[in-house]
């Protein structure tokens, strides 16, 4: 299945034959060249061989169809080369561009992503072109001409392309891109008018152009027209992820109709496939939100609470949490409220709460409290407070499991402070030997004495890495990073 518009350019030249025919050109070039003199006493002045100038449509400027125009970027015109305005309106052939010339380099030069040059080629070359070749050719060069913004001209060529397709897939790719063009404009009944037009033609790109469609109503207010699109969208023929967006809106659109059953069972149906854990908390939370329109406050406030608890560290789990105050939910454990603040960037409510649970909790969960305040700490930038939490939970509590990641967040925050962290890396290495972490605090110890200038030091680290944990990922580059080292050391003395 493709989307509207996409597919390439109907009778484009394929690699291979693009790459035959500019063989063919430069083989024609030089014999051209060859049967020519060495040496003119001056330049030809016959009007024949003077540049002709095509003018590009819908534009002030006019391009220079000859050697000028390949000239491009490699210096400037000499004065015999100018171009010369022509006495005629129209194009006429170009003198040293045969019409397979033409379209091989045109192409070649969009795929360059020299779209202007694209589209004096493809102008020039629609001017010349056959009846048959007419709308293939407009396609081409409305696509230039969308690549560049300019989409009045591209709306131009595209109803050419349209009125003059031989097919019903050319005409249905001329409708697709007309359409995309009326959506960068936002005229949305044009773009509903092309979309309409597209469908009677072509059914393979369907559900992405009911989406399209549906979007177009929302834009115009008409939010029952862009249910009924998204309705007859057949979801099997799509990916999880476009299955899911058809969904979503669909329940967004629901809700605004005061349809909150349709919409909780679209949320539903997204819920049975979707599996990332971000997503499937935002349509939780809407699922939630609906709940709650929808009048079923204990239902809504059951999946609020599951959000929390299967997905605190996302997005969705800050929403859940005001959403449950705002209901005056209780029961919200103080430490499960400090941590979604403080994932959500508001490290000075975190440690509000922080501290009223230390005050109301004595003893009780002290490391997690000690360590999450330093995490809060050092997200406000306030690294002695941090280096103060993390050396509480560190002496007050060394056996405890979150101990390991106080030193390493400490030596992260002593890095930030602007400190040298190295020796806080090798206390974690030779507390902890056995801990996953260890080869990665040789690292980062190692890492940090590199970028100090401390040669010998950081060739420590890395032969302890490379020697000690010799099937780590890192250890390869430990053992040529300690040569580089030792070679710097040499040269330093």
């Amino acid at each position: 299945m493709r989307k509207p518009g996409l597919c390439p350019a109907a009778g484009s030249a394929g690699p291979g034959v693009l790459h035959r025919l500019l063989s063919l050109g430069l083989c024609a070039l030089i014999v051209l060249g060859c049967s020519l003199p060495l040496r003119r006493s001056k330049p030809p002045t016959t009007p024949s061989l003077r540049a002709t100038v095509i003018p590009t449509q819908g534009s002030g400027r006019s391009v220079a169809s000859t050697k000028s125009v390949f000239a491009k970027g490699r210096g400037t015109v000499g004065a015999e080369q100018r171009a010369m305005p022509s006495p005629t309106p129209s194009p006429v052939p170009t003198q040293t561009l045969t019409p397979a010339m033409r379209l091989a380099l045109a192409q070649q030069a969009a795929e360059d992503g020299d779209y202007a040059l694209a589209i004096a080629l493809w102008e020039e070359a629609l001017a010349l072109a056959e009846p048959a070749q007419r709308a293939a050719l407009a396609i081409s060069l409305a696509r230039a001409y969308m690549e560049e913004q300019r989409f009045p001209e591209a709306i131009a060529r595209l109803k050419q392309a349209a009125a003059e397709a031989s097919s019903p897939p050319e005409k249905a790719e001329a409708l697709g891109l007309l359409a995309r063009c009326y959506e960068a404009r936002g005229e949305w009944r044009e773009v509903l008018a092309a979309y309409a037009g597209y469908l009677e033609l072509e059914q393979d790109a369907a559900p992405y152009v009911r989406l399209a469609m549906a979007k177009a109503y929302e834009a115009l207010g008409e939010d029952a027209e862009a249910a009924k699109q998204l309705e007859a969208v057949e979801l099997a023929e799509l990916p999880p992820a476009e299955r899911a967006e058809v969904l979503e809106e669909l329940a967004a659109v629901r809700r605004r109709l005061g349809d909150d059953k349709g919409a909780l069972a679209a949320y539903e149906s997204i819920l049975q496939f979707s599996r990332l854990p971000e997503y499937r908390a935002l349509i939780q939370y809407k699922k939630g939100e609906a709940l709650r329109a929808a009048g079923r406050e204990e239902e809504a406030l059951a999946v609020l609470r599951g959000i929390l608890q299967e997905y605190p560290n996302t997005r969705a789990a800050r929403s859940a949490l005001a959403a449950l105050d705002e209901l005056g939910a209780e029961g919200v454990d103080d430490l499960l409220r400090a941590e979604i603040l403080y994932r959500a960037g508001e490290y000075a409510a975190s440690i509000e709460v922080l501290k009223r649970y230390a005050e109301t909790h004595g003893e009780e969960n002290a490391p997690r409290v000690h360590y999450d305040l330093g995490l809060a700490y050092e997200g406000l930038e306030q690294y002695p407070q941090a280096f103060q939490e993390y050396d509480l939970l560190i002496e007050d509590y060394p056996q405890d499991p979150l101990a390991p990641a106080a030193w390493m967040a400490k030596a992260r925050a002593a890095a930030a402070y602007g400190g040298d962290p190295s020796g806080l890396y090798h206390e974690f290495a030779k507390r902890y030997p056995d801990h996953p972490r260890a080869p990665e605090a040789l690292w980062l110890g190692g890492v940090a004495l590199e970028r100090a200038g401390d040669w010998s030091g950081a060739a420590a680290f890395y032969q302890r890495l490379a020697a000690l944990y010799p099937q780590d990922q890192r250890a390869p580059e430990a053992k040529f990073r300690q040569g580089l080292a030792l070679y710097a050391l040499r040269d330093a003395a």
